[in-house]
């Protein structure tokens, strides 16, 4: 019996620390007044430093990562639908997503393209533009990505 009850309290000290340090799933509350919404675990990629010139359009790939959800997590359904949207950008640069919003399966990837585009307006300089995903009801994801107008040709650097 002795060794029955010293179980018992070892499950539930983990249980009371945090699972024996598993990934419990925690619901955000947050962005709905207090009702449970199961957020999928989202991820984000793209390059962060852009260099382009005034009246162009500078394509880039963007993924959007719906992360692996294990056994305590029990998400469903397990495709998550991402709204992508942009701020920041000056006069005369917009920013387009070929696809929008975005359906991400569990444990998977989507690719689109984002496209910069300035005109004849937009002035030189670096700007900090945040790609921002979010799923409904749920905490967005922001990627912070730098933009440079300048004159000259085009160049791709690539984000760290």
């Amino acid at each position: 019996m002795m060794k029955f009850v010293y179980a018992i309290s070892i499950l539930s000290i983990a249980v009371l620390l945090g699972c024996g340090g598993m990934g419990a799933y925690v619901p955000d509350q947050a962005a709905t007044n207090g009702t449970p919404v199961q957020c999928a675990a989202l991820d984000m990629f793209t390059n962060v430093e852009v260099i382009t010139t005034p009246n162009n359009e500078q394509l880039e790939n963007l993924e959007v990562v719906n992360g692996v959800v294990d056994g305590l997590q029990s998400r469903a359904p397990g495709e998550a639908v991402v709204n992508l949207t942009a701020s920041g950008m000056p006069i005369g640069m917009t920013v387009v997503f070929s696809t929008n919003p975005v359906t991400v399966q569990l444990d998977d990837l989507e690719s689109i393209f984002v496209t910069y585009e300035t005109d004849g307006s937009v002035q030189l300089g670096t700007y900090n533009i945040a790609i921002e995903a979010q799923q409904s009801g749920c905490s967005p994801i922001v990627e912070q990505v730098s933009v440079e107008v300048r004159n000259g040709n085009t160049q791709f650097l690539k984000g760290e």
